[in-house]
């Protein structure tokens, strides 16, 4: 999974601890910039991110489903992890529901989130 690009979004205090890991690391604010980004790379023939992580504590579901709604109309598919300060299961099957690949507390450590990254890569490969 190196040399792989994670996208950060609303997570600042994680770009180090990951980059750490050796993964290239980019970080936006929103879901609105890193759909630019998408389209801004997919127009200049630029590789992609490989995955998002996604803190949802300015982000809500429905934001998120219409993110998923145009990278899909993009053609595009990035294996996704949210992370949720409160995480509930209710918000877990809307969250997967709308295309996310896991949704974990936010305090989990990166391993477990390196882990389930990695888990997103095989499934997503072997399709």
């Amino acid at each position: 999974m190196n040399n792989k690009e994670i996208t950060l979004v609303n997570l600042p205090n994680r770009t180090a601890s990951l980059m750490n890991h050796a993964y290239q690391i980019s970080n936006y604010g929103t879901l609105d910039h890193v759909l630019k980004s998408i389209e801004y790379r997919i127009e200049h023939d630029f590789n992609l991110p490989s995955f998002l992580i996604i803190h949802n504590s300015n982000i809500d579901s429905s934001e998120f489903g219409e993110f998923n709604k145009a990278l899909q109309k993009l053609f595009v598919k990035i294996p996704t992890v949210v992370l949720d300060e409160a995480p509930s299961s209710e918000k877990m099957r809307t969250y997967q529901k709308m295309g996310a690949g896991d949704y974990l507390s936010d305090d989990v450590p990166d391993e477990s989130i390196l882990r389930q990254l990695k888990r997103l890569d095989k499934s997503n490969t072997s399709k």
